[in-house]
């Protein structure tokens, strides 16, 4: 699988998955830094890709959140490994796609 840089809607963070390595990055915007000893706050829209683990077959990911932009290729709109869980899942399990 071709690595590829993503820039996340959300948060701005930028990453490349798989690794030179071939490790996956899930990545999971952190929260918003905070101020005055106020605990940090949820991101609006926060992305989370990490796998749902009370529920693998909610959808891909825990939340899509403001989505990605692939900086390396403008025709993919996700990571690969996302969008090949997406169309296994909608095999395995088609009553939750509609």
């Amino acid at each position: 699988m071709r690595s590829h840089t993503f820039k996340c809607l959300a948060c701005g963070g930028t990453y490349t998955t798989p690794a030179s390595d071939g490790s996956i990055y899930f990545h999971a915007c952190p929260p918003l830094p905070s101020a005055g000893g106020q605990p940090p706050q949820s991101r609006p829209k926060a992305r989370d890709e990490n796998v749902p683990a009370a529920n693998p077959r909610a959808g891909a990911i825990v939340a899509e959140g403001a989505g990605v932009q692939c900086l390396s290729d403008s025709q993919l709109s996700e990571p690969a490994w996302i969008t090949e869980r997406k169309k296994r899942l909608a095999k395995e399990f088609p009553e939750d796609a509609e």
